[in-house]
């Protein structure tokens, strides 16, 4: 299809008064950015990030130990990269889809079903736990056959399923039509369970509102652009410059400490898996990650955390300010 070199008037005309604000994201329920940070403060852990990653890295480290003081730094908005910018469905699929999964990681693929159905779980759970709103629904999914060959493709995806337990239900044309009026399609297969439809923005707002209510310190518009060993921690530089006249003073540089745990103490970013809350995937966490237990994980070798649940004996992160 030949494109025109530049935009044409009625290509134009048709973008007047188009918003550039995401989907999910216009709309007047969005909550007021919370203030950068300023002045010198101290805490436990620094979670860079306010995506669904740190949102729930933050939440699910303050309900591990109350005690735990816990900063959520975030560069713009809260959710308004890929967590504001997606299509709005939820899949317990780790892999990226069954067949992927059993061509890649075929021995630990149960486990990873296992714990991709137990991620699912947790996450509506959450949503009732925290009374979050955001339209949430636990509505499965239909792959469509629209030529003959597809029909052999779906009848390997059922065989394959029902080898690692998995619900999948083939459906005939006539079938599909009772549930999508169109007489292109052939045929079908039915995940009942493994997929979820909600509205993202306001899932990671309801997150943002348990955060905060649990004792989260969230500092929107404090982007981290640096990260460096600093002493016995490590400093999170800011550019301050670039908000210096407005604020008068804004915090420069976090400096994040090591941890005494029973696993021994780490120091370092990673991104991680907690296997204690499966509610979420947590990545840019600074932290401590204990040794032992952990699930043996595809050639990824995605880490895991488990926050610990006893007194921290070394402060986690001193916040020191720059000059105005």
């Amino acid at each position: 299809m030949p494109y025109a070199a530049a935009p044409t008037r009625r290509s134009v005309e048709r973008l007047v008064g188009a918003s550039a604000t995401p989907l999910w994201l216009d709309n007047p329920a969005r909550p007021e950015a919370a203030p950068p940070m300023v002045g010198a403060e101290q805490g436990d852990l620094a979670v860079v990030g306010a995506g669904f990653t740190g949102l729930w890295t933050a939440l699910l480290a303050k309900q591990g130990d109350p005690r735990r003081d816990v900063v959520l730094l975030e560069g713009g908005r809260v959710a308004q990269a890929a967590t504001g910018r997606n299509g709005g469905f939820c899949s317990a699929s780790l892999t990226h889809g069954l067949s992927n999964g059993h061509s890649r990681f075929a021995a630990e693929l149960p486990q990873l079903l296992a714990l991709g159905a137990a991620n699912l779980t947790a996450i509506e759970q959450t949503t009732a736990e925290f009374g979050i709103d955001c339209d949430w629904r636990r509505a499965g999914d239909l792959l469509l056959a629209t030529d003959p060959h597809h029909l052999a493709d779906l009848a390997e995806a059922a065989e394959l399923a029902g080898r690692y337990g998995e619900q999948a239900e083939l459906l005939d044309a006539d079938q599909v039509r009772e549930r999508v009026v169109s007489p292109r399609y052939l045929g079908g297969l039915l995940s009942p369970d493994g997929l979820a439809l909600l509205d993202p923005a306001r899932l990671a707002w309801g997150l943002r509102r348990a955060c905060l209510e649990l004792g989260v310190r969230l500092y929107e518009g404090t982007p981290v652009t640096g990260l460096a060993t600093d002493g016995p921690g490590m400093r999170l530089t800011t550019p301050a410059d670039a908000v210096r006249e407005r604020l008068g003073a804004l915090i420069k540089e976090h400096k994040l400490a090591p941890r005494q745990t029973s696993g021994g103490t780490q120091q370092e970013i990673v991104p991680a898996v907690d296997r204690n809350h499966s509610g979420a995937l947590a990545g840019a966490v600074a932290g401590a990650r204990m040794s032992g237990g952990c699930p043996s994980w595809p050639e990824a070798a995605m880490p895991t955390i488990n926050w610990p649940s006893g007194p921290i004996t070394d402060a986690g992160i001193a916040l020191a300010s720059g000059p105005a």
